[in-house]
């Protein structure tokens, strides 16, 4: 799943029992109010990425059948 706009994404995959999130480790885990798929949700601030990284990280995923990008940052929930 990814969601968001204007330069600040939310990027989830989910795989079997398996959900990871993409990170920004510059950032910090303060929660922050976020606007997702029509609807205001508290997301750490460390979950909301720029444009690129979502990009690579969806290339990633349907290039490779499924699978996690593992030049980029996950955080296992």
């Amino acid at each position: 799943m990814s969601a968001g706009g204007d330069g600040r994404y939310v990027v989830s995959i989910f795989l079997g029992d398996r959900n990871k999130v993409l990170c920004d480790p510059t950032k910090s885990e303060d929660d922050s109010e976020w606007v997702v798929c029509g609807q205001g949700s508290s997301y750490p601030s460390s979950m909301v990425v720029d444009e690129q990284s979502a990009r690579q990280a969806m290339l990633n995923f349907f290039d490779t059948g499924g699978l996690w990008d593992p030049t980029l940052f996950w955080d296992e929930m």
